[in-house]
């Protein structure tokens, strides 16, 4: 079973619908939206229409931009997770190239991302970076074992799902065929141009989880 999945913020409502309906089209056995009972950042706002085959998954805390994932792992045991995020829009085949990048005997133990970068960028060596913007597929009885970010790391989704999924042992291979099919829209509220909840910047927060991880797992050292 494949469940595509995301979350979302008010600002971002218009073109919602518009993404969910790409998101619908690429086959997948469900989209999972996935919207906080309460925002940490934003007033709350009614939702647009859903289309058909998207269904509403409400966590009771704002689990930040990591909800994509941890909702729908915890929701759908034994699927495989493929999030992304309400600010791109993606073409026709994208799901496939995902799932055509990671080969049958590989299983759950490989993480498939359209896009990386590595750790070294905010100081920390080894690390690979799954970045959830293009896509990333993962196995939701591995994702299962994610637990939710500490304030510190909760706007640095990226750092914190791809450091777990270094401890858990789970390999990164990347697929560029689907980062060609994402295309970027407007991203109003976005976190990288913004503050997090404690006031540290993207590159602070991205820092502060990389060193959370490294004395979790003793990954990613400091290089």
């Amino acid at each position: 079973m494949l469940i595509i999945s995301l979350t979302s913020i008010p600002p971002r409502y218009g073109q919602l619908p518009r993404v969910l309906h790409a998101l619908r089209a690429q086959g997948a056995d469900r989209v999972a939206l996935v919207i906080p009972h309460t925002y940490a950042r934003f007033a709350q706002a009614p939702l647009p229409a859903l289309p058909d085959g998207v269904e509403l998954l409400q966590t009771g805390t704002d689990l930040g931009p990591a909800g994509k994932l941890l909702a729908p792992a915890a929701a759908y045991p034994g699927a495989d997770i493929l999030y992304c995020d309400d600010d791109w829009l993606y073409g026709p085949g994208w799901a496939d190239a995902l799932r055509a990048a990671r080969a049958p005997n590989q299983g759950s133990d490989r993480v498939v991302a359209a896009s990386t970068w590595t750790t070294e960028r905010i100081g920390h060596m080894g690390g690979t970076v799954a970045q959830g913007f293009a896509g990333v597929l993962v196995a939701a009885d591995r994702a299962a074992r994610i637990p939710p970010p500490p304030p510190e790391a909760w706007a640095a989704d990226d750092i914190w799902l791809s450091g777990w999924f270094a401890g858990l042992g789970l390999a990164v291979t990347e697929a560029p065929a689907a980062r060609g099919l994402a295309t970027p829209l407007a991203d109003p509220g976005a976190l990288q141009d913004s503050t997090d909840r404690d006031g540290a910047n993207r590159d602070g927060a991205n820092r502060a989880a990389a060193a959370l991880i490294q004395g979790m797992f003793g990954t990613w050292p400091a290089g």
